[in-house]
């Protein structure tokens, strides 16, 4: 996603399941509710241009409508959840105030290296913006390391 002047934009989410090594990898349109400022878009434009982000119409066809994001969230209720950095940490526990969440850079010393392995999820950008790339990471972390 992209932190922009007013919200945080989800643009895909990645999820793991360490019991059954097992993925799900989703990407979402960009919020119809969503009025960039001319800032905003001077974010965009950085990312895609000079990060290898991806762009907010990017991932329009096979996306999901941009809330649909909550729900998959919500439907993990049960588990607990690992995630990387506050950021990610505040936006899970917006759709999940009493969910089992931990933001393993608060427990562990872990942090992304500055490029990941090129992995398939459907749309050419950066692995080391790609949500994808970076469960497989934090999957490969836990499994040497444990949890």
């Amino acid at each position: 996603g992209v932190n922009f002047s007013r919200r945080f934009v989800v643009k895909e989410l990645s999820i793991y399941f360490l019991e059954n090594n097992t993925h799900r990898h989703y990407f979402f349109k960009q919020p119809l509710d969503f009025q960039p400022t001319p800032r905003d878009l001077q974010t965009q434009a950085y990312v895609v241009n000079h990060l290898g982000g991806l762009a907010m119409d990017e991932c329009v066809a096979g996306s999901l409508d941009y809330y649909q994001h909550v729900l998959i969230l919500a439907s993990l209720q049960q588990y607990r959840i690992y995630v990387m950095g506050e950021i990610a940490e505040n936006s899970v526990r917006r759709a999940l105030p009493y969910g089992d969440i931990w933001d393993l850079q608060k427990i562990i010393e872990i942090k992304y290296p500055t490029t990941l392995p090129y992995v398939r999820c459907g749309v050419n950008h950066n692995p080391r913006y790609c949500s994808l790339a970076k469960v497989y990471y934090l999957r490969d972390y836990l499994l040497e390391y444990g949890t």
